[in-house]
């Protein structure tokens, strides 16, 4: 079986980890090399190539199409994250270096006085935190993570969290994240995070 991919390749990743692909002048992949003439090139791949170019071997086959890798990873962590499921999370957006996601406020994650429990909200955009520092492929983990709480919520309370990368080398990546309930936009948290940035790609299992 063959597909046809439409690559913008200033933003193609190198799936072992090491981050774009030199000048995009030069994709050894898969593919076979090539020397791209334009922004854009029309690929010819197998399923299989695709794959294993987003480094997973569990992929149904029937839905390959117009590949937006970013979106493919942030499925990829809500379907595995059984704290992300348990807030019943959705996630709103993503793209290389940023996220955002949703959630309503449970009567089980109140605390005793009534309010969502901080551990709710560190976990929410603990998740936030999560999808935008994977989002452009090699596999980051939290080394640190601080949440300052600005305003209660309360159950019923539609809640976003907004990711932003703040900074990223090849090893570390820092982001923040801020928890605003709507519709008022009033911000309920602010969060601050690390991550190391591993060779490994984050859809390698």
């Amino acid at each position: 079986m063959h597909l046809v991919m439409s690559c913008c390749l200033p933003e193609v990743h190198d799936p072992k980890g090491n981050g774009k692909f030199p000048d995009c002048q030069r994709i050894v992949g898969p593919f076979g090399p090539f020397d791209p003439a334009g922004s854009r090139k029309k690929l010819t791949v197998t399923a299989d190539d695709a794959v294993e170019l987003l480094g997973r071997k569990d992929y149904n086959r029937g839905t390959l199409g117009r590949l937006e890798m970013e979106e493919e990873i942030a499925r990829y962590l809500r379907e595995r994250d059984k704290v992300a499921a348990w807030l019943d999370v959705e996630v709103l957006g993503v793209k290389p270096g940023s996220a955002k996601i949703g959630m309503t406020v449970r009567a089980d994650m109140l605390n005793a006085a009534g309010v969502c429990q901080g551990g709710a909200l560190f976990s929410f955009a603990d998740f936030a935190f999560a999808v935008a520092s994977n989002s452009r492929g090699p596999l980051a983990l939290a080394i640190s993570g601080n949440i300052s709480f600005i305003h209660p919520a309360h159950a019923g309370d539609r809640l976003i969290a907004e990711a932003e990368e703040l900074q990223r080398t090849k090893r570390i990546g820092l982001y923040r994240i801020a928890i605003t309930r709507e519709p008022d936009q009033m911000l309920i948290a602010s969060f601050t995070g690390h991550v190391f940035v591993k060779e490994d790609h984050v859809m390698k299992g």
